[in-house]
C-alpha cells in the first residue's frame, strides 16, 4: 500500500515538516556571455527522503499536495529553509527557487514570500521559478503577486514552458523577468523542424522583451550545440553537474569543466548574438572559446 493510501495530505506534510525529511540539492544555470568566474545562478531542487520505507518521488508528492490544498504550505515551509541556506553561499550567488502556480496566486502566501525575503535581506540573491498550475480563474491574481514581488525587487521565472500551463499566453500576460524551456519541448525540437522554429520564435519574442532564457535538461555536448543554436541566453543540466548537496558542490571543479567544453576547437558557440542581460550581480561561466 502506498503511502498517500495511509496517510491524508496534511499527516504525510506534517510527518515531511516535523521530521525534516526534506532537504536542497542545488544544479548550476550556466550563463551563454563571455563573463568568467562562476555560475550565472544556482536551481535549489527539494528532496524528500524515504518515507517508511517508500522513496518519494517530488513531483508526484508535490502534484499530490495541489490537489489537496496542501502545497501553500509545503512551498512555504520550503522557501523558510532556503532562506537559512542562502547565507552558506558566498555573497555574489543568486538562487533559484519552485513555487508552485497556487502558491504565488495566494494572497497570503505572496505576502508571507515578500515579508521574508525582505526581511532577510536577500532579494538579489533570489529568484522564484514559478510552475503555472493555477486554473485560468486565477491568472489574473497570479499576474497581480507576480507584479507585486516585482515591485518588491524579487524577480520570477516562468518554470517548464512547453509543459502544463506554462504557454505564450501566460508569456505575454505575466511580468516573468525569464523562463525555461523544458526539456521535452527542447528535445521536440531536436527532431521536427516545426519545433525548433517554434522553440526559436519564443525565444526570440523573450529576448526582445529583455528577458532570461533557459534551456533545461541538456546532457551531452550534441545537445549543448543544439540548445545554443537555439539562442537562450542561459543552459543548464546534467552535462554541467548533477543537482548536488550544499557540501558536496565544488566550484573551482565546475569552472574547470566549462573552461574544458568551451576551450578553442571545443567550444559550439562563439558567442550569443546581442548585449549581456543584466543578471542580479552574479557573474558567470563563461560559455565561449577560452
Amino acid at each position: 500500500m502506498s503511502i498517500y493510501d495511509q496517510y491524508t495530505a496534511r499527516d504525510l506534510l506534517d510527518i515531511v515538516i516535523q521530521k525534516d525529511t526534506a532537504s536542497f540539492a542545488f544544479q548550476p544555470i550556466i550563463s551563454n556571455y563571455p563573463e568568467e568566474e562562476y555560475p550565472a545562478y544556482w536551481e535549489a531542487l527539494t528532496r524528500i527522503e524515504h518515507i517508511d520505507e517508500e522513496s518519494i518521488n517530488i513531483e508526484e508528492f508535490v502534484m499530490y499536495l495541489e490537489a489537496h490544498n496542501e502545497v501553500i504550505r509545503f512551498d512555504l515551509s520550503r522557501l523558510d529553509s532556503l532562506i537559512k541556506t542562502i547565507p552558506m553561499f558566498s555573497d555574489h550567488t543568486t538562487i533559484t527557487w519552485n513555487a508552485s502556480g497556487f502558491t504565488v496566486s495566494n494572497d497570503s502566501a505572496v505576502n508571507h514570500t515578500i515579508t521574508a525575503i525582505t526581511r532577510a535581506k536577500i532579494q538579489d540573491r533570489i529568484i522564484i521559478e514559478i510552475t503555472e498550475t493555477a486554473l485560468d480563474r486565477d491568472k489574473k491574481i497570479l499576474q497581480e503577486n507576480v507584479m507585486r514581488l516585482a515591485q518588491n525587487d524579487i524577480q520570477s521565472f516562468m518554470d517548464d514552458f512547453g509543459q502544463g500551463w506554462a504557454n505564450i499566453e501566460s508569456l505575454q500576460g505575466i511580468p516573468y523577468r525569464g523562463m525555461k524551456i523544458s526539456r521535452p519541448l527542447f528535445l521536440t525540437s531536436l527532431t521536427s523542424n516545426v519545433a525548433t522554429e517554434m522553440v526559436k520564435g519564443i525565444i526570440n519574442f523573450s529576448r526582445d522583451k529583455d528577458m532570461i532564457v533557459v534551456i533545461e535538461g541538456i546532457e551531452d555536448m550534441e545537445q549543448l550545440k543544439a540548445a545554443i543554436a537555439l539562442g537562450p541566453t542561459h543552459c543548464q543540466g546534467y552535462l554541467f553537474s548533477k543537482p548536488k548537496n550544499l557540501g558536496e558542490i565544488r566550484t573551482d571543479e565546475l569552472i574547470a569543466k566549462c573552461r574544458d567544453f568551451f576551450s578553442p576547437g571545443h567550444s559550439p558557440i562563439h558567442h550569443v548574438p546581442g548585449p549581456p542581460l543584466a543578471t542580479t550581480g552574479s557573474k558567470a561561466i563563461s560559455l565561449s572559446p577560452q
